[in-house]
């Protein structure tokens, strides 16, 4: 559940989650995205923050994240003007994708090489094309069943979603199929 690419009409091209290098099931190594306009991540949960950090220094990418993946972007030296931390519940909008982000019942803990931050985790729902309300993503992140996923069906009624299920072998999961 991490790694996943969006392009809209413009052009760009946003991915969510990157967790490539230390991913035994990657495609690709973080070192092979050559353009990203947008890197999205859910929270600091290594699975998800991944090579987050680096790929957003190394191409100039834009971060819009979780506010604790937000503050450890500004102590590993990405500069304010490439980030966006988002408090559940915000909009915000960046090379074309409008992104809304939500409730996730998860933890989200980012870690650096002093410290960890605790924040809380998010899902998004992610409009490529802001135009066309009816193109919507709705990526939650890492969550345990709730009544926002109704709620988010009621409102705004994405046709596709990301639903993280399972987990990596040595985490605890949040949800199965059958839920």
């Amino acid at each position: 559940h991490s790694c996943f690419e969006l392009r809209n009409s413009a052009g760009k091209v946003a991915i969510i989650d990157p967790y490539l290098n230390g991913n035994p099931h990657r495609a690709i190594r973080s070192e092979e995205i050559e353009k990203v306009d947008v890197v999205l991540v859910t929270h600091g949960g290594r699975d998800h923050l991944g090579d987050a950090y680096d790929i957003v220094k190394r191409t100039g990418a834009y971060m819009i994240s979780s506010v604790d993946v937000y503050h450890g972007a500004l102590r590993v030296g990405i500069p304010k003007e490439q980030l966006f931390g988002m408090p559940s519940g915000a909009v915000h909008e960046h090379a074309g994708f409008r992104v809304k982000s939500t409730d996730a019942r998860h933890v989200s803990m980012t870690k650096l090489p002093d410290l960890y931050i605790t924040g809380q985790p998010l899902g998004f729902l992610i409009w490529p094309e802001p135009t066309a309300p009816e193109i919507l993503l709705y990526h939650l992140g890492d969550t345990s069943i709730s009544y926002d996923m109704k709620m988010a069906k009621e409102l705004w009624a994405p046709p596709m979603a990301i639903v993280g299920l399972g987990g990596a072998p040595d985490l605890p999961h949040d949800m199965d199929p059958d839920e």
